[in-house]
């Protein structure tokens, strides 16, 4: 008897490992094809991103394309005597960095004039640079027009002059 209930409490106990070794090795590939879900999950992700990235940064060149021939024709239009576009005689060149700033190179002679004289030429620099946006076939939306665009000023040396307030890109604050 004491012989049966031993085999039987052996027996038993070898179930147990035996299960619990079944278990470990279900869960270990269970463990093996999350790590794969999420690995490829991952992966997907980080295509995606670059795809993103890369479409963005064609449009951003395709953009700064359009605004360089914008800028060019404004500055001609204003140097035949068309005053609407003077502002544009202060402007050595634009650089979109991202939808939503850009950089603008001014001539010295941007600092001679009143802050009210350089936020009037800020906004026509947005209104410009939102145009060629919209224009090159990025998508600009009526609240992107009214909201501007945040612009960092230098010379044509790289000193800062100023940039756009952070609560509202149509204002201005010059050094």
């Amino acid at each position: 008897m004491k012989r049966s209930i031993r085999s039987v409490a052996t027996i038993l106990s070898l179930l147990s490992i035996g299960l619990s070794v079944t278990a470990c090795s279900n869960s270990s590939k269970d463990q093996d094809t999350y790590k794969q879900s999420v690995s490829a999950r991952r992966e997907s992700l980080r295509k995606s991103r670059e795809e993103k990235s890369s479409s963005e940064n064609e449009q951003i060149k395709k953009a700064n394309n359009q605004l360089v021939q914008d800028l060019k024709g404004n500055q001609d239009d204003a140097n035949n005597g068309n005053h609407n576009y003077d502002y544009s005689t202060y402007v050595e060149k634009i650089n979109i960095k991202s939808d939503t700033q850009a950089y603008v190179y001014v001539d010295e002679s941007f600092m001679n004039l009143d802050d009210a004289a350089k936020t009037k030429v800020g906004n026509s620099i947005s209104n410009l640079v939102l145009r060629s946006m919209a224009t090159s076939g990025m998508d600009i939306q009526p609240e992107d027009q009214k909201r501007g665009i945040y612009l960092a000023f230098y010379t044509g040396g790289n000193k800062a002059l100023g940039h756009s307030r952070f609560t509202n890109y149509n204002e201005y604050k010059f050094y």
